[in-house]
């Protein structure tokens, strides 16, 4: 184990322990802090972006081995887990590891095609079914998306057209997840 990967774990482990005091503090948004049938904790996620850096910074390949992946976002400390999440299949394939590390599911993380009118339904569709499937599997209740760009890489810039599609498609996906109590 490299010093970088134990001072990682060291670090997550003091902030999980500064935020277990977090609910003490009068400035701290009430929202922010988990509210327990005996005591307050801040709840302490991570999103599987960064692991993926980590990762491939050390010549390693987040999915080759998901126990091991997932033991060692555990072992910082954290509570909860956001995948990236673009099928239900994904879903499936994380739930052994998730059930075995306790860490919890509450948000998912999905890329959306919402700017090109032709491609929109297929992709609020497919985000509301995985959606559903996170909500049924985890309880989970947050839905993060990022529009795709016109080019990964690119700098094209979206155009006005393109930008209202984009807007009109957010209400009606954030419309849709709220019906079934998710959050976009």
């Amino acid at each position: 184990m490299t010093s970088d990967r134990q001072s990682r774990r060291r670090f997550m482990k003091q902030m999980s322990a500064i935020g277990a005091t977090m609910g003490s503090f009068p400035w701290v948004a009430r929202d922010t802090v988990a509210v327990g049938a005996a005591s307050k904790s801040l709840h302490v996620a991570t999103n599987v972006y960064p692991w993926f850096t980590f990762f491939r910074r050390d010549g390693r390949d987040f999915h080759k081995d998901m126990k091991q992946s997932m033991d060692e976002i555990a072992s910082t400390g954290v509570h909860g887990f956001e995948p990236i999440a673009d099928t239900t299949k994904s879903l499936e394939t994380l739930k052994p590891h998730l059930d075995r590390t306790k860490l919890e599911l509450r948000s998912y993380y999905v890329n959306s095609t919402l700017h090109d009118a032709s491609r929109v339904s297929k992709s609020i569709d497919q985000i509301v079914a995985v959606a559903k499937r996170a909500s049924v599997l985890f309880g989970t209740s947050i839905v993060v998306t990022n529009p795709v760009p016109i080019r990964w890489g690119g700098d094209e810039n979206k155009s006005d057209d393109q930008l209202r599609i984009q807007a009109k498609a957010l209400n009606e996906l954030g419309s849709r997840l709220k019906a079934f109590g998710l959050t976009l």
